[in-house]
């Protein structure tokens, strides 16, 4: 330990946070950029110097101004790729795999962001456990925190998802146990991932449950793009948000018989905000929707792009499969969008059913379109939507988040500093 670290943190100064994270806000809107984006924002808030750093990022302009983008170029990640594939296929592989590789690709750019960590100098980093950053990290000069989001375990034995490989998923296991030793403190962002996380792994450092944080100063600040305007829709048509769409494990499969029905139970026209990247085969299905919907699919946009548009959103409908936490449906909330999903996950502990939504049984896809034509009467959604911004602001303020987040960061900083 350095000679001019103290051994506690003084109570005059906040600490300095370097918060990690797969890419920059300003190229997506992924779960986990959008957690670890508005982590730095919050501690940013409450007078903390904070860093952000991307470890799979091929770009180089900041955008977020102090940002520092780190990863492998395109050529490498292919060739990581190629070599990844092929030592699980020779090792028995057989089915679909992408958990060991998201690790692998991670790497380079995680060991850049381990060479500005040592110049930067934080008193404490935060990383996330989707591709495994820590890998690259030590806590050695300063406590690390990990974030629970992803858990490859959580894809094996279940067939909705995908036929994925147990020996891909033992390997990507295997490597974030061994993050685990360079960590001192894990968060999980629902009492589901706490239970997943303690069921995969094996940690005797504190455990805690912190949900992800949303800055509302900075929703509150994005200006609405209609999605209407863009469609050529009139004022009064709802415009219905359906986020990760083409995604499989975001319920991909359910989304066109979902567009059909709305679009059978509404008198007039009516838009839907399909999200993320759209396959073609949703595409194929999406060309045969009845006559009175109208699509909105700008593809792969940033954080507050998503944000502006969410904004003039009716309601919102998730037939997601697996969640972990559910930031898209937060920020829906945060919106005053109300959002219909299936009580799957941490979607029951961001929903309170009939405030700022409406939860399904899991797999009941009748229930799920029946709650969302629901919301296709405007005195029911006007009245929902009404709650679920009072709802989410106070169940989800992000001044406490921000600040029990703070508190854990100071605990681990002491705790660090008396073992060295």
């Amino acid at each position: 330990m350095s000679e001019q670290m103290p051994h506690t943190m003084p109570e005059c100064r906040q600490p300095a946070v370097a918060v990690v994270l797969p890419t920059m806000p300003q190229d997506g809107a992924g779960g986990v950029t959008s957690a670890h984006f508005n982590i730095y924002r919050c501690l940013k808030s409450l007078g903390c110097t904070t860093h952000l750093l991307s470890f799979s990022d091929s770009k180089r302009s900041p955008g977020e101004p102090g940002a520092i983008r780190c990863g492998a170029p395109v050529w490498l990640e292919s060739l990581l790729d190629i070599g990844t594939f092929i030592y699980l296929k020779v090792i028995g592989s057989k089915k679909i795999v992408y958990q060991l590789a998201d690790i692998i690709f991670s790497i380079p750019g995680s060991l850049q962001i381990r060479r500005f960590i040592r110049k930067l100098q934080p008193d404490i980093t935060i990383v996330p456990d989707h591709g495994a950053p820590g890998l690259s990290l030590s806590n050695t000069h300063s406590p690390i925190i990990l974030v629970v989001h992803h858990v490859p375990a959580r894809f094996i034995a279940h067939p909705l998802l995908g036929d994925f490989c147990h020996i891909d998923v033992a390997k990507a296991t295997a490597l974030e146990q061994l993050v685990l030793k360079h960590v001192n403190a894990v968060v999980c962002p629902s009492d589901y991932m706490k239970q997943v996380f303690q069921k995969t792994y094996s940690f005797n450092g504190e455990v805690v449950v912190i949900p992800n944080p949303i800055d509302e100063n900075l929703i509150d600040s994005i200006e609405m793009l209609d999605v209407r305007t863009e469609l050529g829709l009139p004022g009064e048509a709802p415009v219905v948000y359906i986020p990760s769409a083409g995604s499989p494990l975001k319920g991909a499969k359910y989304v066109f018989e979902i567009v059909r029905r709305l679009a059978k139970a509404n008198n007039g026209p009516i838009g839907f905000y399909l999200s993320g990247v759209i396959t073609p085969v949703l595409r194929f299905e999406l060309d045969h929707a009845p006559e009175n919907v109208f699509l909105f699919t700008p593809g792969h946009i940033s954080l507050k792009t998503n944000i502006a548009y969410v904004k003039s959103c009716t309601f919102g409908i998730s037939p997601t499969l697996i969640e972990s936490y559910g930031m898209a449906i937060l920020e829906a909330g945060f919106c005053n969008v109300p959002m219909v999903a299936f009580d799957v996950g941490g979607t029951g502990e961001v929903i309170r059913d009939g405030v700022n939504g409406l939860l399904s049984p899991f797999l009941d896809v009748e229930q799920l379109i029946n709650n969302a034509t629901k919301f296709l009467d405007a005195e029911f959604v006007a009245k929902v939507s009404r709650s679920t911004g009072k709802f989410v602001r106070e169940r989800f303020d992000s001044h406490r988040i921000a600040n029990e987040y703070l508190s854990l960061c100071k605990k681990q900083i002491d705790l660090w500093a008396d073992n060295f």
